[in-house]
Parts: structure tokens; sequence; C-alpha cells
């Protein structure tokens, strides 16, 4: 057994399956004999078979086409001589046929000497038949067809089947020879076979304890490997390959381990904060990039707590200013928010007085409409008074003019009456009637004139006051549209101050709304501001804690 330890991977494996192999192939070579032996016999018997049941049965065939022929000749010799001639040479073929046919059977055991002696009394009766056509004796020949041609053709055909039925009987014992032989050349491949595997096992077996004992125990420890464990050992010696394996195998665990326990040396230093530490084993091949990454971690390692040293104070500096600044502008900003608390609240207040004077305009818009309506009014009487003054002092003039007309009237009365009083004076004592009536119609016409006169005096005085008033009139009137055009201008002044009142308090109802917003968004920056200080020192203490941190560890500074 130690030798076959010993042996190489390659002899073992070689060996075994040299032995299974070399079994198996002449296994196989023997069932391949044999099988191909019985497979060309029985091919051969076969296909001769098929042929000389095919020869048969055209013998038969021209068997009974000979008949037919000749039949045909009795029924219409015509071209007799020539029509023999062909089915003698047809004749003669046939036997030739059929004496070939029977030496090829013979060959392989079958007799058929009985089809022979049929065909060649059949043979006979045709050539009777013939010999009376070609002499004319068509009777003779007809009666020879019916009563002996035919049955002669009858029993050659039996004799044709019985021998198809001799070959079809003996394929099939031939055929199942071959299956009989093909069965025990198989059994005796599969004992072949049997007998070859448990000669395989047992070769298996003994290289497998030599391959596989070796390859398990080196599975069992590449696994432990992959878990991380390097406290394993392979006790497999030998000189194959196996054996330089496991000794390979237990260099690397070896040095591997080293390594290992190396670099968790200095991971556990790194993790206590101690930086200076540094390889002490040596380190091989990709081992060497470990090595190097070690000694980058130490410096960069400590260059980053240097930095977060300088950066620990530099927090805790602006830490500290964040919060004295963040209480300063909290301050600032509760101080803004009384300032815009104060500013909403007169906002307010404005915006009430806005409401107010916006009433107010309003009734002083509407007081100023009924007035500018009024005075329309008192415009359109002066106008009216003015129509009626004018048509006054046309009246007054038309008076005059009557006055003067009766004026004339008395003149020429009084005239009329001086004439009558002329006149009854020369009448004497009858005239005294008349002249007294003339002295009544003079003092009347004086009178008349006087008053007349009293009248124009009076109508020349309604007509300078009438005159005068007209113009007085006529100023009111234009003062009364000059009124009315600026109360009009009014109106629209305060129209227009109205829509700017009202457009200042929608103003100031947007400003009371933003100054809302404003006032909200100061509280909730006085919040955050006041929430800064608070982070603010809560970092300041948390930056206080970093640094006496980062003063564990040890570096290279």
């Amino acid at each position: 057994m130690d030798r076959v330890r010993n042996m190489s991977v390659w002899k073992k494996w070689l060996i075994s399956n040299g032995m299974v192999g070399v079994a198996s192939a002449i296994i196989i070579w023997a069932v391949i004999i044999g099988l191909n032996t019985t497979k060309n016999k029985f091919e051969d018997f076969i296909d001769n078979s098929y042929r000389l049941e095919n020869s048969i049965q055209d013998n038969t065939s021209l068997v009974l086409s000979i008949a037919k022929d000749i039949r045909d000749l009795q029924i219409n010799p015509i071209n007799v001589t020539a029509r023999i001639e062909e089915l003698t040479d047809t004749i003669n073929k046939l036997n030739t046929d059929v004496h070939i046919l029977t030496a090829e059977l013979a060959d392989f055991g079958i007799s058929i000497s009985d089809y022979q002696q049929k065909v060649e009394e059949w043979l006979v009766v045709g050539e009777i038949i013939l010999y009376d056509i070609a002499i004319g004796d068509v009777e003779d020949a007809q009666y020879r067809i019916i009563n002996e041609c035919t049955p002669a053709v009858e029993e050659v055909i039996d004799e044709a089947n019985k021998i198809t039925t001799i070959l079809s009987t003996t394929a099939q014992e031939d055929i199942d020879t071959n299956v009989r032989i093909s069965e025990i050349i198989i059994y005796v491949s599969i004992v072949a076979v049997i007998i070859v595997n448990i000669l395989s096992i047992i070769v298996i077996i003994v290289m497998g304890k030599s391959i596989i004992g070796p390859l398990h125990q080196i599975r069992d420890v590449i696994e432990e490997l992959e878990q991380g464990n390097y406290d394993v050992w392979i006790k497999y010696t030998s000189k194959d390959e196996l054996g330089v394996v496991a000794e390979k195998l237990r260099d690397m665990i070896r040095s591997t381990g080293e390594l290992l326990k190396d670099v968790s040396n200095n991971l556990e230093g790194i993790a206590q904060g101690d930086l200076t530490l540094k390889p002490s084993v040596q380190y091989r091949g990709i081992f060497k990039v470990m090595e190097t990454s070690i000694n980058k971690i130490n410096i960069q390692i400590g260059e980053v707590i240097n930095q977060i040293k300088e950066s620990s104070r530099q927090i805790t500096t602006g830490a500290e200013d964040i919060a004295k600044d963040s209480c300063a502008i909290s301050f600032k900003v509760e101080e803004q928010e009384l300032i815009i608390g104060s500013f909403i609240d007169a906002t307010d207040r404005i915006s009430d007085n806005t409401n107010a004077t916006i009433r107010h305009m309003a009734v002083t818009l509407d007081a100023s409409n009924t007035t500018k309506t009024k005075v329309e009014y008192s415009s359109d009487m002066m106008s009216k008074m003015l129509q009626s003054m004018s048509e006054i002092s046309a009246s007054s003039k038309s008076v005059s003019n009557i006055t003067k007309i009766i004026q004339g009237i008395a003149s020429q009365t009084n005239l009329l009456a001086l004439n009558a009083a002329i006149e009854a004076a020369r009448a004497g004592d009858s005239g005294k009637g008349f002249s007294v009536v003339a002295n009544e119609i003079r003092d009347l016409a004086n009178k008349s004139s006087e008053t007349v006169k009293e009248i124009d005096k009076v109508i020349q005085q309604s007509l300078i006051s009438v005159e005068n008033g007209e113009t007085q009139v006529q100023e009111t009137a234009k003062i009364l549209e000059e009124i009315a055009i600026s109360m009009d201008d009014s109106a629209k002044l305060m129209a227009e101050q109205e829509l700017t009142t009202e457009t200042q308090k929608h103003l100031l109802v947007e400003l009371i709304e933003k100054s809302s917003e404003l006032n909200k968004a100061i509280e909730e920056n006085a919040a955050i501001f006041r929430n800064t200080a608070v982070v603010g020192q809560e970092l300041a203490v948390q930056s206080e804690l970093l640094a006496t941190q980062v003063e564990k560890f040890k570096a290279h500074i």
C-alpha cells in the first residue's frame, strides 16, 4: 500500500483507467466481432433469400407469360414460325434459369427438384403444343392447352409457392438463430462488464483511498481557511503530487497565519489609538501591498487626527461664536418682533381711519351731489327768471309805447278841447255848456297826460330796475354755473380721492397681511436662532468631547 500511495496521481489514474479501459476494449471488441459476424451472415442470407424468392417469382411469371403466348398463338395463328422460334428461345432461357436456381438453392441446403420436374414437364407439354400448332393441328393443340398445359402451369405455381414458403420459413429460422446468438453475446457481454466493473470498483477503491482521502483532508483544511480559521493543520505526507500540495499548503498556512497575526496586532494597535506600530514580519507578493497600506493607514490616520484636533478647536471656537451671535440675533429678532407688532397696530389704526375717511367722503360726495343738483336747479330757475324779466322788459316797453300813444291822444284831446272852448266862446251863451264840457275834457286830458307821464316815469324806472335785475340774474346764473362746474370738479376729485383711499385701504390690508407674515417669519427665525444657540452650545460640548477622544491617539506628530 505504501508503494501505491507513493505513486504519482498520474500513475494511479493511468493504472486504474488503463485496466478499466483495456477490459472494456476487449469486451467491446469481442461483442463487435460476434455481432458483426452474425450480422454479415444474416444479411447474406436475407439478401440471397430475397434474390432467390424474386428469381422464383420471375420464373413463375415467365411460365405464365409463355403459357399466355402459346394460347394466343393457338387462337390467332399468324406468323407462326417466327413466334414459335421466339417462344422456343424463351423456353430455353427458362430452362437455364431453373437449373441455375436449383444449384443456388442447393448451396443453402434447399432442394427444388420437384419444382424443376414440374417446370420440365410443363415445358414438354408446351413443346408438343407448339409442334401441333406448327403442323396446323389446332384442335389437338387446343385440347392439350386445356387438359395438359393449364394443369401443368398450376402445378408449377403450387411448387413455386411451396419453395417461397420454405424460403420464408428458413429465413425466420435464421433470424431466430441470429437473435439467440445476439442474446448470448449480450448476456456474455453483460457478465463480462459486471466482472470488469467489479474489478474496476476494487481498483478504484484501492486507488481512491490514496487519492480521495488526501483530497478530503485538503478540502477540509481549505474550508476551514475559507472560514478564516488558520489554526488548522494537514497531516498527510507523501511523495506524490498530493503530498507536495499538502506540504505547500502547510507552508502557506504557516506564513499566512504569521502575516495575519501581525496584521491583527497592527490593527488592534490602531483600534487602541497606538499609531506608532509597524509590521514586524516580512511581507511578500500581494501582502507587500498590505504592509504598505498599514504604514499609509498609520500615517494618514495620524494626519487625520491632527486635522481633527485643529478642526475640533476651530469648531469649538466657531460654536461658541455661533452661540453668542445666535443669542444676540435672537435678542434683535425679538426687538424686531416688538417693532413689527407696534407697526401692525399702527397700521390697523390707519386702516380704521381710512375706513372712516372713506365713509365721510362717501357722505360728503352724496351731499356734494345733492348741492350740485340744487345749484343746477337754481341755475335753471335763474334762466327762467331771466327769461321772465326779459318778457317783463318787453311788456314794459310795450306799455311805454302805449302810454306815449295815450299821451298823444291826451295832447290831441287837450287841443280839441281848446278848439272847442274857442268855438264855445265864439258861440256865446249857447256855447257855455259846450265850453264847460270842453273845459272838463281839457282837464281830463291834462290829468291823463300827467298820469301817463307818471306811468311812463314808473315804467322807465321799472325798465331800469328790470335791466339791473336782468344783469344781476345773469351774473347770478353765471356764478351758479361756475359753482356747478366747481362742484362737478370737486365731485370728480372726491370720487378719485375715494378710489385712491380705497386703493390705500387695500394696500393697507395687504400690508397688514404681509406684516403678519413677516411677524410670523420673525417668530420662526427667533425660534431658529434660539435653537441655533442651543445647537452651537451642544456643538461646543461635542467638540470638547471629540478633542478629548482624539488626545487618546498616539501618532507620529
